[in-house]
């Protein structure tokens, strides 16, 4: 974990609202240029979420604990994922963040 988020001192860049599987309507999302700040920040309880010119992504926790996202294209949802461990979701958010910032 990037010991060096510890409490967010900059304000959200976004609430998302009805996340799958969670109670909340809506959640703070912080802005991600890479995936150092994924672990950290879905720990404190936000989300995160990128943008580019070819897409976008979403990634959040859920009430149970699964960490799920959203990758987008022209504002339509092109793939919905869940993963085990923040391993897994780095690298998927990795190839994404290549693929929408081409």
């Amino acid at each position: 974990m990037n010991k060096n988020i510890l409490v967010k001192k900059e304000k959200p860049f976004c609430q998302l609202k009805k996340l799958p599987g969670v109670k909340k309507y809506k959640v703070d999302a912080y802005w991600i240029n890479d995936t150092s700040d994924i672990e950290p920040t879905l720990e404190l309880g936000y989300a995160c979420t990128s943008s580019g010119n070819n897409g976008a992504i979403n990634i959040w926790k859920d009430d149970t604990g699964m960490i799920r996202s959203e990758l987008m294209r022209h504002l339509v949802v092109v793939e919905k994922r869940t993963f085990v461990s923040y391993a897994e979701v780095e690298k998927c958010v990795s190839d994404w963040l290549k693929r929408i910032n081409e």
